[in-house]
């Protein structure tokens, strides 16, 4: 599966995950799956990491994958948090 989305923003050529010996996939593997972890290490390393969050707590479209180095499901309780403040 190759991540599309929704609009490509200039930093995302800057990001870990945009570099050419990672495997697209690794950010959707199950969390049962090294890609899982690969995809978090790489995440953590990013220098654009707190944009990548910002973007994907901003687009609700956007609902699989590891996105800044968080689960979907880790982003789906962040979006909760952030719509009750």
């Amino acid at each position: 599966m190759v991540m599309t989305p929704p609009v490509r923003e200039p930093w995302m050529d800057a990001a870990a995950c945009a570099r050419p010996e990672v495997d697209p996939d690794w950010w959707f593997a199950t969390e049962a799956k090294d890609g899982h972890l690969l995809a978090m290490g790489y995440c953590n390393a990013c220098d654009v990491q707190p944009t990548c969050l910002g973007y994907v707590l901003d687009h609700l479209d956007l609902t699989d994958g590891i996105w800044a180095g968080f689960t979907i499901r880790q982003i789906g309780k962040m979006r909760r948090k952030k719509c009750n403040q």
